[in-house]
């Protein structure tokens, strides 16, 4: 299980979050998964993708 040796995660390149819920299902629910991707329409397919996967989901575009 991916929790048991980290408790924070980088997916770069996040896309349409497809690895990040991928990792997200080898965790426990105790891991910081942060995605980060250059492509904000993509990002905000992977924001409703992971909503509704049940994740708990935030952002911040600079």
């Amino acid at each position: 299980m991916l929790s048991e040796y980290a408790k924070s995660v980088l997916d770069t390149g996040y896309g349409t979050g497809n690895y990040t819920i991928e990792l997200f299902k080898m965790t426990d629910g105790n891991v910081e998964i942060t995605g980060v991707d250059f492509n904000r329409k993509m990002m905000l397919l992977g924001e409703k993708r992971e909503k509704e996967a049940g994740l708990i989901w935030s952002y911040e575009y600079t």
